[in-house]
């Protein structure tokens, strides 16, 4: 599967988990998502997902979990995620992301697992606040390159 045809989920308002995985998606045109207000699982790992457009997961009120892993994607827009707000797992490991801006973009979500693990960055530092992010349990920021601190 290289694109998904457009209004392909538009009669599937019940659908909770889908598996998009293992596939040559290179990207997501805003709206293909829009139709499914019930989504709580979201595959997109194994792709060659290199951009994702701000607004393509606006309109996913009920997820929870979101896989982008083994992608090409080298940042995220700072808004990318700003309407999900009952995410718990977010998962980007093995992409070329800059772990700075990477954080940027998942702020102000409430996750209670970030995987970052082999995702390239340059040097920088790194900062959780505890205040901000009163939910994270698991942080995953293995081989990198970036120093990380807690206040």
């Amino acid at each position: 599967l290289t694109s998904i045809p457009a209004g392909i989920f538009d009669r599937l308002p019940e659908l909770s988990r889908l598996r998009l995985d293992s596939n040559q998606l290179q990207t997501l045109r805003p709206g293909i998502l829009d139709n499914l207000p019930r989504l709580s699982r979201l595959k997109l790992n194994n792709n060659q997902l290199n951009v994702l457009s701000s607004g393509v997961f606006d309109n996913l009120p009920s997820l929870t979990q979101l896989r982008l892993d083994s992608n090409n994607l080298t940042s995220l827009q700072p808004s990318l995620f700003d309407h999900l707000h009952s995410f718990t797992l977010l998962v980007l490991s093995n992409n070329n992301l800059q772990v700075r801006d990477s954080l940027c973009a998942i702020a102000g979500l409430f996750l209670r697992n970030i995987n970052l693990i082999s995702s390239a960055s340059e040097p920088n530092i790194v900062v959780f606040d505890s205040a901000s992010h009163p939910a994270i349990r698991d942080v995953q920021l293995r081989v990198n390159a970036s120093n990380c601190s807690t206040t």
